[in-house]
């Protein structure tokens, strides 16, 4: 059975060497020069193959089936033309063996090929965009990552090409950063646009960017008409600064948290006997003269002892609200960034401990190994008994590797394996570089155990 998923591409080889080489390049038939002189005698684009059937003898109906077969890769409907394709070039006088050869090349291209008109578009996009790479590299990936916005997959691979640039990819900031991502040449930096951040629509970033500049954080909560939930959301991606968020977000509560003064009465309310007595107030102790300076004594008092007990209850419900806002909060501090912006830019928990793995793209097929991964989508099926399995898509060091827990290992894992979520996982390699998935667990415990044996290091641990 002849191989075509290579199509012509296999001929690259030799359309190079023809090309460096000409005195050595070599023809199946002298008679097919006028139709190979411009792709150094090789057979190379789609209206090649259509000039071929036409010099056979075809009429044009039969060549527009034969074009309509390559673009469609239909094989079977190539092979029906074979025995009448050989029968108009033996007499043309060509023997069986150029026959085969150029057959051979003919059903190469249902495999793979372009028509002239792509090679053109996509040879001049090639050059212009390599160009623009080289001599203007952070605006270059600046537009890419803009383009492909709403792929995570695919800003992770980009990302990485950054880095290999020598660019920074960094977090937004509040006032330079634009919609989407912005180019800062100067500093050979891209930063994350405002509309990146989860939770931050058109209108919210439009607003932000409307009142800019802002000169800190209490500036920017009053300035910014932003619900509290997005100035969170703004602090944890590092919008508002990258150092101390944890601070900054307990700064921010502290200002949004409702603060009451204690307002002084200025009559003690009746009956007043009773309610001095209340307050642990003798009257009887204020013995001067002057009955009017007793009374603003006494009232004084009064005061005192009321705003006492208010401070006490302020600063109780003033911690009970920031306890709240904390458990709320401040939890995972380490996934702050990847929950904000998708992936992690400055202090990536996974990267930091890969080397307590074996890499990913170093297990062979079939073997088990583990991933340290944040899961980035999850879809639920049924299989035929009607129980629930899943493919995940992982975070990982390697990009975005898919995984499949079946309905058995879904059960049993099935509250660790939610989006967002990071996670070590043990599994079995496949097709495609995915993971069959055996046992999961939380990323801290693994971490937790795995540095307890750094020791044994050479084995493979995971329970």
């Amino acid at each position: 059975m002849l191989q075509i998923d290579l199509g012509t591409k296999d001929g690259f080889p030799e359309y190079c060497s023809n090309k460096l080489n000409p005195e050595n390049a070599q023809l199946i038939h002298e008679d097919l020069r006028p139709i190979f002189k411009t792709t150094n005698l090789i057979l190379l684009y789609q209206e090649q193959v259509l000039q071929i059937f036409r010099y056979a003898g075809f009429p044009e109906d039969e060549v527009d089936n034969a074009r309509r077969a390559i673009g469609k890769k239909k094989l079977d409907v190539m092979v029906k033309l074979e025995t009448e394709f050989r029968e108009k070039l033996s007499a043309k006088g060509w023997t069986e063996e150029q026959l085969d050869q150029l057959w051979e090349l003919i059903l190469k291209q249902t495999g793979y090929s372009f028509n002239r008109g792509h090679s053109v578009s996509y040879g001049l996009l090639s050059y212009l965009t390599a160009y623009l790479k080289y001599h203007y590299p952070v605006a270059f990936m600046t537009a890419c990552l803009n383009a492909d916005s709403g792929d995570v997959s695919r800003i992770g691979i980009l990302i990485n090409e950054c880095y290999k640039l020598g660019i920074n990819v960094l977090p937004p900031k509040i006032n330079e950063s634009r919609k989407g991502f912005t180019a800062v040449p100067e500093s050979n930096e891209i930063l994350f646009g405002l509309r990146a951040i989860k939770g931050l629509g058109e209108s919210v970033v439009a607003k932000v960017l409307e009142n800019r500049p802002y000169t800190g954080l209490k500036d920017f909560a009053e300035r910014s008409s932003c619900s509290k939930s997005h100035i969170v959301q703004l602090i944890k991606s590092g919008a508002l600064g990258i150092e101390n968020k944890r601070e900054k977000l307990k700064t921010y509560f502290n200002l949004v948290i409702p603060k009451k003064e204690y307002k002084p009465v200025k009559t003690i309310p009746s009956p007043k006997e009773d309610t001095l007595k209340r307050w642990g107030i003798d009257s009887s102790k204020f013995t001067d003269s002057d009955k009017k300076k007793n009374n603003q004594m006494i009232l004084e008092l009064y005061n005192d002892k009321r705003k006492k007990q208010f401070d006490l209850e302020q600063k109780l419900k003033y911690e009970e609200e920031m306890k709240g806002y904390i458990s709320k909060y401040l939890d995972d501090e380490y996934l702050w960034e990847f929950e904000t912006l998708s992936m992690f830019l400055t202090n990536n928990p996974l990267k930091e401990v890969k080397d307590y793995v074996t890499d990913w793209n170093d297990i062979s097929q079939g073997s088990e190994g583990v991933l340290l991964a944040v899961v980035v989508d999850l879809k639920r099926k049924k299989d035929k008994n009607n129980n629930v399995f899943a493919y995940i898509d992982l975070y990982t060091v390697n990009g975005i590797i898919e995984s499949v827990a079946w309905s058995s290992i879904f059960k049993e894992y099935g509250e660790l394996l939610q989006k967002g979520q990071c996670i070590a996982l043990l599994g079995r390699k496949g097709d495609n570089n995915q993971m069959f998935i055996k046992k999961v667990k939380n990323f801290q415990v693994w971490l937790k155990d795995r540095k307890e044996i750094l020791e044994r290091e050479g084995e493979l641990y995971f329970d």
